[in-house]
Formats: structure tokens, sequence, C-alpha cells
């Protein structure tokens, strides 16, 4: 069973995660559960054929309420639905996209022109730069995120400045048909496959996609740093955050590329944000 909550709506959404289609009794189960905890907005049952696994399967049935929660962060209204990867440390996250957005102002009024968000899920910190660019282009894999970010789009009133598409971070193809950029900004898969099975429970029903970085940590930040800087407008900048002991590794990539990183800490005092130029 997964449950997701939001930290400021306390909206609650649970997640039964069964081997069979069929929920015995799920209606005395949903009146039970909803009359105990009445905070609880939406239950949903998943079916995951995989029973070595903590994950979410392709199918998902709504038993109550929506089939998401609600969540706000930065100002900013989010829908979050069962498969989609959200933040789970909005303090945190708020502090992080403050500082992105702090770095990433360029010009002589301080917009940013044409950001693109590689690897974006629910559109989070795209919408949070909305304000301050001309144009986002949010890239992700998980196509749920995808559906979940153009609603947020639409939800917060900036559906006009903010594209979407599926695609692989990994592959970088699809951007020669998107033009350069002002600002590249990523928050990467960046756990080293061998740490995925040792994560937190919450973590672990994550989509996998959205955790697994490759057998360093490093694989998008490979690709990203090695591949797209050919897509940066004269004077751009990267934005990519990072795990806490990656620093010197993403420095030496930078350096590989012939760029130049500088990193910024979080609010526990970890490095967290490169600076890429």
């Amino acid at each position: 069973m997964l449950v997701r909550s939001g930290f400021v709506s306390g909206q609650i959404m649970v997640v039964i995660v069964t081997a069979e289609g069929e929920f015995p009794s799920e209606r005395s189960f949903v009146n039970a559960l909803t009359s105990r905890f009445p905070e609880i907005k939406s239950i949903v049952h998943n079916v995951s054929v995989d029973e070595l696994e903590l994950t979410l399967g392709e199918k998902s049935r709504t038993l109550y309420g929506n089939g998401f929660i609600e969540e706000r962060l930065c100002g900013l209204d989010f829908r979050i639905s069962p498969r989609s990867f959200y933040q789970v440390n909005p303090v945190q996250t708020e502090i992080l996209y403050a500082k992105a957005k702090e770095l990433a102002l360029l010009g002589e009024e301080g917009k940013i022109g044409r950001l693109i968000d590689a690897y974006c899920g629910t559109g989070t910190i795209g919408l949070t730069m909305a304000d301050s660019c001309e144009s986002v282009i949010g890239v992700e894999l998980n196509g749920d995120a995808v559906c979940d970010a153009e609603k947020n789009a639409e939800l917060n009133g900036v559906g006009d400045r903010l594209g979407f598409l599926v695609g692989n971070v990994l592959y970088s193809d699809f951007m020669e048909d998107l033009g350069s950029f002002d600002c590249i900004l990523s928050n990467p898969p960046y756990i080293e496959t061998k740490q995925i099975p040792l994560l937190d429970e919450e973590l672990a029903f994550e989509p996998e996609a959205a955790l697994d970085g490759g057998d360093d940590g490093l694989d998008f930040y490979r690709v990203i740093i090695g591949e797209y800087g050919k897509y940066l407008t004269e004077g751009g900048i990267m934005l990519l955050e990072i795990g806490c002991d990656q620093a010197k590794d993403i420095s030496s990539i930078a350096s590989s590329a012939g760029m130049r990183c500088e990193i910024f800490k979080d609010y526990g005092g970890n490095d967290r944000v490169a600076v890429i130029k």
C-alpha cells in the first residue's frame, strides 16, 4: 500500500497495490477507511504484475474520489496522481526552486527567455519559473506525469507559456526540433542502481525511471552536460540538481565538456545545485 499526502493541503491518497485485478469487498474497505480517516480524498486500486518489486503497475482504477490529490508549492497548485513523481520534501524544494530562479535570471529585464526542463515530472519547477520566462518546455518519460503537468499548467493559468512532451532525456535527438534555450534545467535521476532496493518505502514505490541514475548515478549528467550544451544560447546556463556527494564528479564532467561548474548548497548545507556555463 502506498500513501501520498499533501504537506500543505493535508489531502491524502491511498493506493492499494495487488497482483490481481479483483479486489474483494472493495466497497466495504472504502467505507471503513474513509469513515476512520476523513482526510482521505482518493483511494486507487493499482494492479502490479511484478510480485518481487515495490512498483506500481500500468493499470489503476479509482475506488473513491477523483484519483488524485492536490498540493500547494511555491504559491502554486499541483495535481498529483498515483504514478507521478512529486517532491517528497516541499520545504527544501521551495528553497531550492527559489535559488534556481535567482541563479537563472538573465538579461537586462530579469527574464530568462526560453527554458527547457529536462525531466520535468509534474511540472513543478517549470511552473515556478514560468513568470520569469518567455516560454517553458518540459520533457518527461512518464506519460502520467506529463498529463498531470499539462493540467497543472492550466490550473495555474500559464498553459499558454508552457508545453510538455513525452521523451527520454538520455537521447538528445528531440532537441534538434526545439531550437536553442537560454536555460537548461534538470532534476534528473541520480541514485545509483544498487541503492534503489535500499530506499525508504515511500520512495521505493516511485517509478524507477525517476530515481535510477545508472551504476554510478551519473548517466544523465554525462548526457545533459555533454550533449545538451550545444543547444544553449550565448551566455546561457544549465541548472542541475545533484546528489550531495556528486559535486566533484559533476565538476569533472563539466570540465571535460569545456564548461565551468559552480556548486551551491541547500538549506542543510549539502551540495545540491550545479550551475554550468
